[in-house]
């Protein structure tokens, strides 16, 4: 985010959120940049998920999910992921 990109973080948690606001307050961050969705990833729909986003980043996640979802999950976000986007 404070590169340009637009970040958005989903955690079931809302253990960022503070972190989130501290980065936008001082301005390291810009406001429309850095966006938590504060869900479950099998709580997703399609319109959570940005047409065209270029990479997946997971951390400790995709194992929590029993292994069907986790397919339907996954080919949602590469069916909204952008032709040439990395995981």
């Amino acid at each position: 985010a404070q590169a340009g990109a637009k970040v958005i973080m989903i955690d079931i948690t809302d253990t960022a959120r503070a972190n989130f606001e501290k980065a936008i307050e001082s301005g390291q961050v810009e406001k429309d940049k850095l966006v938590l969705l504060n869900k479950g990833f099998e709580d997703l729909a399609e319109e959570d998920i940005p047409k065209g986003f270029q990479v997946l980043y997971s951390q400790r996640a995709i194992h929590y999910i029993p292994y069907a979802n986790a397919q339907i999950l996954l080919r949602r976000l590469f069916n909204r992921m952008a032709d040439n986007g990395k995981v």
